[in-house]
Formats: structure tokens, C-alpha cells, sequence
């Protein structure tokens, strides 16, 4: 009985742990994609500070294309790939203004 209630324990603790994995991934996630999307309508200064603000640091900032930095009324596209790290992780996204 004790062994049954220890191994019940023990796939307790490690779902939780799972969960947790799973919803910083989500949220790192998440914080990629808003920096991507701020740094095709401010640029990199405005990318740097919604990843630093999310608890994350922008490591990769790529404009392809076009400009993508010079705020919402630039007019030529651009495609922005940013890299976000947080600890052990790390995620990418992309976003462009083009039409």
C-alpha cells in the first residue's frame, strides 16, 4: 500500500512539472510572437523592450525585405524574424507588414 501510494505521488509530482514546462514554453512562445509583431511596427529598440518587459531577451533580430523599422506608416514590407530566450527557453517568430 505504502509503495502504491509513493509511485501515486511520485506521477504526481512529475505531471506538474510537465504542466509547467508546457506553459512556460507557451508563454515564451507567445512573447516571440508580440516582439516579432513589435519590431515590424517600431523596430528593434521597440522589440528589445516588449521581449525585456515579457522576461525574455531578444537574441536574433532579422529584417528581410524591406525596412520593417520605420513605424506604422513605412510603407515598403518587410518580414521580422526574432529569436526570445528565457532561461533554458527559447522560441522564434516571424512577422511581416506586407499587404
Amino acid at each position: 500500500m505504502v509503495g502504491l501510494m509513493a509511485c501515486a505521488v511520485s506521477v504526481a509530482v512529475h505531471l506538474a512539472s510537465l504542466g509547467s514546462a508546457m506553459v512556460d514554453t507557451w508563454r515564451i512562445r507567445s512573447v516571440a510572437d508580440a516582439t516579432a509583431l513589435a519590431g515590424v511596427v517600431g523596430g528593434r529598440e521597440v522589440a528589445e523592450r516588449i521581449a525585456r518587459e515579457n522576461g525574455t531577451t531578444l537574441v536574433v533580430f532579422e529584417v528581410d525585405g524591406g525596412t520593417a523599422s520605420a513605424g506604422p506608416a513605412q510603407n515598403d514590407s518587410g518580414t521580422v524574424r526574432v529569436v526570445v530566450e528565457s532561461g533554458s527557453g527559447r522560441a522564434s517568430a516571424w512577422a511581416s507588414n506586407a499587404p
